[in-house]
């Protein structure tokens, strides 16, 4: 009988200011074995920007300190713009082929938070 495990609600960003560019480069999240990635992402206030999705194979080892140096932008096809027209999204990247993957802001004006948490689905037999 097949089997699907789930990671439920991993937080990648807890409240984030907004008010200048942030990335989550030095502390991404290992993906390794994971077949299926939603994240969803909260913002409030005047935030103004763009929000980028990194991948990498990079040999790293979170728990010794060792961390990808080689990132590649996933491309979505648009832009993922942040602004005052909405205040939350879901990206979700299917059979994702990388170890590592990591958030980068890039801020254009205003200000506020930005929250972001990852569901992940693994589909096994």
């Amino acid at each position: 009988m097949a089997r699907k495990d789930t990671l439920k609600s991993y937080v990648l960003l807890n409240a984030q200011s907004t008010a200048s560019s942030f990335n989550t480069f030095t502390n991404p999240t290992n993906v390794d074995y994971l077949d299926n990635v939603g994240i969803q992402v909260i913002w409030t206030g005047t935030t103004v920007g763009v929000l980028e999705v990194y991948g990498s194979n990079d040999a790293a080892n979170a728990q010794q300190g060792s961390y990808p140096a080689n990132w590649s932008k996933f491309e979505f096809g648009a832009t993922i713009n942040v602004d005052t027209t909405n205040s939350d999204l879901l990206i979700h990247m299917n059979q994702l082929p990388y170890s590592w993957i990591a958030l980068k802001y890039v801020a254009t004006s205003g200000t506020g938070t930005m929250t972001a948490k990852l569901t992940v689905k693994m589909v096994g037999g």
